[in-house]
């Protein structure tokens, strides 16, 4: 009996097979995708170069240099969203201190890497994991609810082999770290 049920549904489920099977080359045609890539390491200021060529407008000017950083951290601040209610609640619940912030940040949220902003402060919180944009962000968004002036720096790093692959997750090879940056897109130079 039950051989003859599992029959009978496998014939009644095959032709729905041909129907999916005959549309699924038609369907993957008129659907967007994402295709996964590998890429190699592009140099920072190889970098810097194609990302400008995108910017979508004109870019602002940059901060006077010789303006005090607290000065520059009140301005940014005061153009700033007010703070996701989690957000608020975390810099609360860390006694607006900024060291327990950062060891929050520092021993909580994962690192992933990838190049630029992904997912912002609250959505790092949420996922527990960002990359350096993501984890700074973060930061920024806790003390600036704390009421710490606080702004974004960009810059590089160099990293000797060794402290790149322990970041990074890989083996510590030129190749495994070459991979993983260009793999999440960030720029990096190989020093010999």
């Amino acid at each position: 009996m039950v051989r003859r049920l599992g029959a009978l549904l496998l014939a009644a489920l095959a032709p729905l097979a041909c129907v999916i099977g005959a549309t699924d080359a038609t369907a993957q045609q008129r659907l967007p995708a994402a295709q996964m890539q590998i890429a190699a390491p592009v140099a920072p200021v190889e970098a810097a170069r194609i990302l400008g060529e995108r910017s979508p407008g004109p870019r602002r000017a940059r901060a006077d240099l010789s303006a005090t950083v607290s000065t520059r951290a009140t301005a940014a601040s005061a153009d700033a969203d007010p703070p996701d209610p989690e957000i608020t609640a975390l810099a609360r619940a860390l006694g607006h201190d900024p060291d327990r912030i950062y060891q929050y940040v520092h021993d909580r949220i994962a690192f992933e890497p990838t190049y630029g902003l992904q997912k912002g402060a609250l959505g790092t919180l949420l996922d527990r994991r960002g990359n350096a944009f993501d984890q700074a962000a973060l930061l920024v968004a806790l003390l600036r609810a704390s009421d710490i002036a606080a702004t974004f720096v960009h810059g590089e790093l160099r990293l000797e082999p060794q402290p790149a692959a322990d970041l990074l997750g890989v083996a510590p090879t030129s190749a495994a770290v070459g991979w993983a940056l260009g793999s999440g897109g960030i720029p990096a130079q190989s020093w010999v």
